[in-house]
């Protein structure tokens, strides 16, 4: 294993992340390494109608209302912001936790959740201060992967991270590069970094500036926060499709469709501009497709050597 995945076990980030850097603060919400038994018995006798934090949608926290928190409280009064506002969680612990809070009105399923329209300046710079507890004041001034624009990341570099390592670890690629980020909470994060430098507002960022490592690193990342769930609007079939050859273990069980779709995502990622209405309708869901060339206008000389292998294969399975 790297020295880089290291890192993420160290960190012990418990909190929870789109091909664009803002991204979605709804994936940060619950996902978590879950607190042992011991850990959650400091909340299990609290009255139902208790809060960790109960100012926390309304006052901005300091230190001293955060700092003698237990991992489980400040995991748990993270989530309860959301909670206030109906949120329906997808992680047992939680829903069982809350469900036992009279003032909890489940009524929001995640994917419907809107955290720029719910959620306050004050409930997100609070979520975002809670985070900072929750991965360890220590590395403030740190990198989740330090070599992420430099060297292709693999599946040890990602082993023991969290969704929050996932998320702060693809959006520093971004922040490298001077992009200033308008989701408030992520701001505060990077704006601690010494080496952070905020120099270009979102909407005149460029990608072009990202490498083709950190390119890749970034699809990388990206679909492992999405747990590499094909339906996901942000995951792919094959996500190392382009940084290694795929073999047998990866096609021999895949259905006709997976291999369709696993071999034009590989055009896909190239802003191929698709005229069957099944390949544009099922990539024009996926956040990172940014459709910019016209079949009759496609190159594969754009392809490097691991994709025109890839598809070749794929094909053969296809054909099988």
């Amino acid at each position: 294993m790297s020295t880089i995945s290291s890192q993420c076990s160290r960190r012990g980030f418990i909190a929870a992340a789109s091909a664009l850097a803002i991204g979605s603060m709804g994936l940060m919400i619950e996902l978590a390494a879950r607190p042992s038994v011991a850990e959650a018995e400091d909340l299990s006798l609290m009255a139902d109608n208790t809060s960790v934090l109960p100012q926390s949608s309304s006052v901005l926290l300091t230190n001293a209302d955060v700092s003698n928190l237990s991992r489980y409280q400040l995991y748990i009064a993270r989530n309860e912001i959301y909670a206030r506002h109906g949120y329906i969680f997808a992680q047992q612990d939680l829903r069982d936790y809350f469900a036992q809070k009279i003032w909890y009105q489940p009524s929001i399923p995640a994917d419907q959740f809107d955290d720029d329209t719910l959620l306050s300046y004050i409930e997100e710079t609070n979520i975002g201060k809670i985070l900072e507890y929750e991965n360890g004041s220590a590395q403030k001034d740190s990198c989740v992967f330090p070599q992420s624009s430099s060297v292709l990341l693999d599946e040890d570099d990602l082993a023991g991270c969290s969704a929050v390592d996932l998320f702060f670890g693809r959006n520093e690629i971004y922040a490298r590069h001077g992009y200033i980020f308008n989701t408030e909470y992520i701001a505060d994060y990077f704006n601690q970094k010494t080496w952070y430098n905020p120099t270009t507002p979102a909407d005149q960022f460029n990608e072009s500036v990202l490498s083709y490592i950190e390119q890749t690193n970034i699809g990388f990342i990206l679909a492992h926060e999405n747990g590499d769930d094909p339906t996901s609007p942000n995951a792919y079939m094959f996500p190392e499709s382009s940084i290694a050859y795929l073999g047998d273990a990866e096609l021999s069980q895949a259905t006709q469709f997976e291999l369709y779709i696993g071999r034009n995502e590989i055009y896909a990622r190239h802003g191929y501009i698709f005229n069957q209405d099944d390949l544009g309708y099922y990539f024009g869901q996926k956040t990172w497709y940014n459709p910019t060339t016209p079949s009759d206008q496609f190159t594969e000389a754009v392809f490097n050597d691991y994709e025109q292998a890839n598809i070749a294969n794929i094909l053969a399975y296809e054909n099988a």
